[in-house]
């Protein structure tokens, strides 16, 4: 069995090594510019190039994600908790939170500069908004999975409304939650990059931007290699911190 998992882990790491050295091969067979599609090569010597100037950038980006997760996190299970417990709430917040999904989050992110400048702050917002909803959603959606029985039951033991819903109510939801928080982990950094694109001092959004005007295709690769990097590392760091939370919950993931 063991041998089996590592054969699986082996697989995807395989298939872009393999990816990686056609696209290498092709580049160097059809002399391809390099502001046209830059090779791997040229993409990797940017790392050395702009060392320094990539951890900078990158630095902006990976706090103001986070940030942003954290609170969405925060804010998206009191809402879940709100609209579970009051079923006024869930009918008046429901569509509200559908909606702001159906506004693409490149039509608000310029209102959110206008109202709020350019500093960090508003590009915390703008992840707060991407990431809201999938933790948000997940977490009503586990409340509601709570068994019924289970609830009825301590209630007959005159247990408080506290107590079911810490040995009973959470428990239950923490899967999807975390399901949630894995989601938004994965569209934190993409809601970074977008503010930093409209307007910002730092971040690999202008690293980007300025990569575009100075027509360096290898330097916009580059910051594309380093959004996916940290993307999966949040990802892989929302999936241990699951397996260390719920051990009774553990499933074979991508890490």
């Amino acid at each position: 069995m063991k041998k089996w998992q590592n054969i699986d882990r082996l697989v995807p790491v395989s298939a872009v090594l393999a990816l990686m050295i056609l696209w290498e091969l092709l580049c160097r067979l059809f002399r391809v510019e390099s502001y046209i599609l830059p090779s791997p090569t040229e993409i990797f010597a940017v790392f050395s190039e702009k060392s320094g100037l990539l951890m900078t950038h990158t630095a902006f980006t990976l706090y103001e994600a986070v940030s942003g997760l954290l609170l969405s996190c925060v804010f998206g299970i009191l809402a879940a908790l709100l609209m579970y417990r009051y079923r006024f709430f869930e009918l008046a917040a429901s569509p509200l939170v559908v909606i702001s999904q159906t506004v693409p989050i490149i039509a608000l992110a310029p209102l959110v500069m206008v109202w709020f400048g350019i500093g960090i702050g508003p590009k915390i917002g703008i992840v707060v908004l991407v990431c809201f909803f999938p933790v948000s959603l997940s977490a009503l959606s586990g409340f509601k999975s709570t068994e019924p029985g289970m609830i009825s039951l301590l209630k007959t033991m005159g247990a408080s409304d506290g107590r079911i819903f810490l040995e009973v109510c959470l428990p239950s939801a923490a899967p999807q939650i975390f399901t949630g928080i894995r989601m938004a982990a994965t569209y934190s950094v993409m809601g970074a990059v977008i503010g930093e694109w409209l307007g910002a001092r730092a971040g690999l959004g202008i690293f980007m931007t300025r990569a575009i005007s100075s027509h360096r295709a290898d330097m916009l690769f580059a910051s594309v290699f380093v959004v996916v990097f940290i993307s999966l590392m949040l990802y892989g760091l929302t999936e241990l911190l699951q397996r260390l939370i719920l051990p009774w919950n553990r499933k074979k993931g991508i890490f």
